[in-house]
């Protein structure tokens, strides 16, 4: 099974929802959402209630004279089950 690069992410938003058992990552476009589940699940052993994906497209910017792209990724919001390995995932953020 390939790595799969999933970074926190953390914001005031986010940080509030770890409260009801959410964690937010990146993930690079590439992945797929059984992928990510699978990945998590022989990583970290967690149970998983529900995995949500939302897709940020690129936006168009320029500096100066030069144009250029902004980076386009996806945010994976993770609600997980109450169980012992959670802490796995809160030393994380």
């Amino acid at each position: 099974m390939e790595e799969i690069i999933l970074k926190p992410y953390i914001t005031e938003k986010t940080s509030a929802q770890m409260v009801d058992n959410k964690f937010t990552f990146l993930s690079s476009t590439d992945n797929v959402k059984i992928e990510i589940k699978n990945f998590l699940i022989k990583k970290y052993d967690i149970s998983i209630k529900s995995i949500k994906i939302l897709k940020k497209v690129s936006k168009k910017v320029r500096r100066g004279k030069y144009p250029g792209k902004t980076k386009s990724f996806k945010k994976v919001i993770l609600t997980l089950k109450n169980d012992k390995n959670i802490d796995k995932i809160k030393e994380l953020f």
